[in-house]
């Protein structure tokens, strides 16, 4: 997960030196979505649906709050508002993409900052591979 990530933040980078991670990320998206088809994240975002399914995202995903974290606050109503509408098909491309890469990112940073016991990894497993595999889609489709 760590080297996929590294490689993903790497091509954001490429698009956008300037600005935080959702800045960066954002400014990406807007360039390539016409070059995404959101059928190719159906099963990951079912799969992050159904796990998150009524819970409260913000203290499932450790959403921080506060005036500095309005970004944060934003991305974590998105990914909320996303996971809970349930129906993919109604959902548009570019929603389904920030919240499949909102969702990672928050495992990224619970991983890398501690917020995951070691311990505990073995059952993330399947996050991590849903994870894993919307990094790669996206990192394809930016570099086709």
């Amino acid at each position: 997960f760590g080297i996929i990530w590294n490689i993903f933040e790497g091509v954001l980078t490429e698009i956008s030196e300037k600005g935080s991670f959702y800045q960066k990320f954002d400014r990406a998206l807007k360039v390539y979505l016409r070059k995404f088809n959101k059928e190719e994240f159906e099963d990951e975002f079912n799969y992050f649906s159904r796990r998150y399914q009524n819970q409260n995202i913000k203290k499932s995903l450790n959403f921080r709050e506060g005036k500095k974290y309005q970004e944060e606050e934003k991305a974590c109503k998105l990914v909320s508002n996303s996971l809970q509408k349930g129906n993919f098909k109604e959902i548009p491309t570019e929603e389904i993409i920030q919240c499949l890469i909102y969702l990672t990112y928050r495992l990224r940073n619970n991983l890398f900052h501690g917020l995951k016991p070691f311990i505990s990894l073995p059952a993330q497993n399947e996050n991590f591979k849903n994870s894993n595999s919307v990094l790669i889609k996206f990192i394809d489709t930016i570099k086709r």
